[in-house]
């Protein structure tokens, strides 16, 4: 169950860590918003890196609970 909680919670700290980088990658990769293509594709960014966020950070917290536990 704790291992779970760790995954769970590294995979909200990696949502998190995306969500407040977003408006800085998306500035870096898109440029300004001038027409529904550009706004596709912050969209397309956004998803992308909230599932990657999830997956890198319940990676991370299994890790973590991992090494952790083995001292």
């Amino acid at each position: 169950m704790k291992r779970v909680l760790a995954i769970i919670v590294g995979a909200v700290m990696g949502i998190v860590l995306i969500w407040l980088a977003y408006p800085y990658i998306s500035d870096w990769l898109v440029g300004p918003v001038h027409g529904e293509d550009q706004m596709s594709a912050n969209f397309v960014l956004l998803l992308a890196g909230l599932g990657i966020g999830c997956v890198v950070g319940g990676l991370a917290g299994g890790l973590a609970y991992s090494r952790l536990t083995k001292g």
